[in-house]
């Protein structure tokens, strides 16, 4: 079983934290930020995205997700709206 993490802060439209890999994941995001985030699936190595979860904040909302995907692909979680603040965001895999 191997680990992979990535971290990182989104503070603009754009911005984005990404990890590749299968099996179970986890992804929090913690912060006081204002806009909409976006939980994004490629399987063709990010040519094209499939949205799977939006989450909106408005300076009063942080997440975790927690969920598992049987076939390797690349997720990452985007800012799609931006009206300030600052996210922090951590995605885990294990395979």
């Amino acid at each position: 079983m191997s680990f992979q993490l990535s971290m990182g802060e989104i503070k603009s439209v754009g911005n984005q934290v990404a990890l590749t890999g299968n099996g179970d994941y986890r992804i929090e995001t913690t912060g006081e930020w204002d806009g909409v985030l976006l939980l994004q699936k490629s399987i063709d190595g990010g040519h094209t995205w499939l949205t799977k979860r939006a989450v909106i904040s408005k300076n009063d909302r942080n997440v975790v997700i927690v969920n598992s995907e049987l076939s390797k692909c690349q997720l990452r979680v985007i800012a799609s709206e931006w009206r300030g603040g600052s996210c922090d965001v951590v995605m885990q895999f294990t395979e």
